[in-house]
């Protein structure tokens, strides 16, 4: 996915976004998340479906 050019090659061209991305996360490539404990808490909030 392209998360550089999120809104112009996601969102624009495929009309697809995601909702409720954690906000104590900045919205980047998840290999570029720093901690352990943030990936655990994004991949939290996708198995849950609260971001989806």
């Amino acid at each position: 996915m392209n998360y550089v050019n999120y809104k112009t090659a996601i969102v624009q061209t495929h009309k697809v976004r995601l909702v409720n991305w954690p906000t104590s996360l900045k919205f980047v490539n998840p290999s570029f998340i720093g901690t352990v404990s943030d990936i655990q808490t994004l991949h939290n909030s996708l198995r849950t479906g609260e971001c989806h």
